[in-house]
């Protein structure tokens, strides 16, 4: 079948949706509203004439999106396997990239009839995945750093949700008020979804953004036990999605052993170690007659760490025990004196977790110098001449197009990093209908292709509690 044919039926398929739409509304509107106006109260006939003013507004946007999200779906084996070819000629031919364009303030409104909701972004119980006693034996706790498009926050979330995992959601201090409005009334339609009371505003490189991470995460553990026995935590952005199903996750944890997975290096070069080394400060800086906040090098020596740590360098999204952040964020003076300490350096979410982790007598701590990784994969573009990326470069990362989905796939990290839905969707559309398939799915229906993962086996060394310098 051609291009050409494939999006003739496509229109065929939309303008059936839209016609089969578009009658509801004229029944509802020409007939149940009249006849129910002089005989119910007026709650309820508020809500109807609610219902019908929201899909008179939606028909439009089905029409926007029916088409691409269609055509898209049906795409993804070749954009998953990597079809260069064919996913060129999808771009030819309009059909990517797919851009999702819900904003705030469209959320906030579907957000106010839960059950919309839920069907627009595949809840549960639109989405029902197989949940095996061995996932509800062993409970996740999610942490999820928002600042904008909340729509792209709710795909990441129907994605890893779970009734029996823990999601707690920090929005950024500046964030819009229809943003923060938008997550605080989605989360009203979940028990164990809340959005953090504790804001920051997050600057690059600021200990804000590591405060920001932490709001959630002292939120988590004040949640008792016997409400969620959550045994690992895994903080997350809304840019990430996942690329395992939940039992794959687990099964991944399980692995690790009881160990933290911190992925990071002792062996910094001096543009790094400047980063501890001087005391830094957020001045306001004018740039293109924009003045903004930015962190400044003030070239006063920095004291040395407490506790006579090591400095390393590490990411800053990693999987924790429960038992280590407890003892690093409300069990004791480590914890507290090196967030104290790395209040005025440059980037601290990206030494501090590490520095913990190597801490001798740290829960779930490891020997290991270089740590051990797999949250998330991420396409970096530093220090590499010939990186390429689909999307768009921003801070030296690649922000994924459609056909980088391929090269990020067979990577053994539980995350994939970083998507922009309002670029390109196209990746996260193809990775929910993946694993989907494989948590509904007997391996032996599936697609080619789509086998699901097997954990990754940590290196021996990485279960020696004792510490290398």
């Amino acid at each position: 079948m051609t291009a050409c044919t494939l999006k003739t039926s496509f229109k065929a398929a939309l303008f059936i949706l839209l016609l089969t739409t578009g009658l509801m509304v004229f029944y509802e509107a020409r007939v149940v509203l009249p006849m129910i106006k002089s005989t119910a109260s007026s709650s309820q006939y508020d809500r109807v004439s609610t219902r019908i003013s929201y899909l008179s507004k939606d028909i439009s946007a089905r029409g926007r999106r029916s088409l691409e999200s269609i055509s898209v779906r049906d795409q993804c084996q070749y954009v998953i396997n990597g079809n260069i070819t064919h996913i060129n000629g999808l771009r030819k031919n309009g059909v990517i990239p797919w851009r999702e364009i819900d904003d705030d303030a469209e959320v906030s409104r579907l957000a106010k009839n839960c059950d919309l909701l839920k069907r627009r972004y595949r809840f549960p119980p639109y989405f029902k995945p197989d949940v095996t006693i061995e996932e509800l034996d062993f409970p996740v706790a999610y942490s999820i750093l928002a600042h904008e498009n909340v729509n792209q926050l709710l795909i990441l979330l129907s994605a890893i949700y779970r009734d029996h995992n823990i999601h707690c959601i920090h929005i950024d201090k500046k964030s819009s008020v229809a943003a923060h409005t938008a997550a605080l009334q989605a989360a009203k339609c979940f028990p164990n979804v809340f959005v953090s009371m504790t804001r920051e505003n997050v600057r690059y490189a600021d200990v804000s953004r590591l405060l920001a991470d932490i709001a959630c995460m002292r939120d988590l553990l004040r949640i008792p036990k016997h409400t969620y026995s959550w045994k690992y935590l895994i903080n997350l952005c809304s840019q990430d999605f996942p690329s395992r199903t939940n039992l794959e996750i687990v099964r991944q944890l399980k692995e690790l052993q009881g160990f933290n997975s911190i992925g990071g290096y002792s062996d910094i070069n001096d543009e790094i170690r400047k980063r501890t080394q001087y005391v830094w400060k957020l001045s306001n800086i004018t740039k293109d007659g924009v003045m903004e906040e930015r962190l400044v090098c003030t070239n006063q020596l920095h004291s040395a760490p407490p506790y006579n740590m090591t400095v390393v360098k590490c990411l800053a999204y990693n999987l924790y025990t429960r038992e280590f952040l407890q003892w690093a964020l409300l069990g004791g003076k480590v914890g507290s004196a090196l967030l104290e300490w790395s209040s005025d350096t440059y980037s601290p979410d990206e030494h501090y977790w590490l520095m913990l982790h190597r801490y001798p007598g740290a829960p779930g701590g490891s020997q290991l110098a270089s740590g051990y990784q797999i949250a998330r994969t991420i396409l970096w573009g530093f220090g590499r001449k010939n990186a390429t990326c689909n999307g768009e470069w921003r801070h030296g990362i690649c922000v994924l197009g459609a056909t980088d989905v391929h090269r990020v796939i067979k990577a053994r990290d539980l995350f994939i990093n970083k998507f922009d839905m309002t670029l390109d969707s196209t990746g996260p559309t193809c990775l929910r209908k993946m694993i989907d398939e494989r948590a509904t799915v007997p391996q032996t229906k599936r697609g080619i292709g789509n086998k699901g993962k097997l954990p990754d086996i940590p290196p021996k060394s990485f279960f020696k509690k004792s510490r290398v310098a």
